[in-house]
């Protein structure tokens, strides 16, 4: 009764060292891509909150004034 039952899982074959280091690689090269793009799109959006398109809104043509 000294031994514990409990459920082990069922054999797998061994881990391959490589295949983890591209795996992370990749994952990597991922997110720095993914952060790239963030990084222009901040740098897109402070711009135009810098920058704010001109309309014709609040103005009058000569149209209007007829």
């Amino acid at each position: 009764m000294s031994k514990s039952t409990k459920n082990q899982p069922a054999s797998r074959p061994p881990v391959d060292a490589l295949q983890y280091e591209k795996l992370a690689l990749s994952a990597y090269d991922l997110c720095d891509r993914h952060l790239a793009q963030l990084d222009t799109l901040i740098t897109l959006a402070s711009s135009i909150c810098r920058n704010p398109s001109v309309t014709l809104e609040g103005t009058t043509t000569s149209s209007d004034a007829s």
